[in-house]
């Protein structure tokens, strides 16, 4: 299943974009913008937070399929 996602980068001044793996990002893995190198990543505190959102998620895709 692919999950990888792209957003506009967080740098004002690029127009570039960065893919990421929400799955991945949880763990602790950081991702950066394939034009300026700007990196993203989730602190501490939020990756509970888009862990039990991400499952959530998961369980209404599953919902959705049956």
């Amino acid at each position: 299943m692919n999950t990888i996602q792209t957003i506009q980068c967080p740098n004002a001044e690029c127009h570039g974009t960065i893919q990421f793996d929400p799955y991945l990002l949880i763990q602790g893995k950081s991702f950066s913008c394939s034009t300026c190198n700007s990196v993203i990543s989730l602190n501490q505190e939020s990756k509970e937070v888009v862990k039990d959102t991400l499952e959530k998620f998961d369980e209404l895709k599953a919902q959705t399929k049956s």
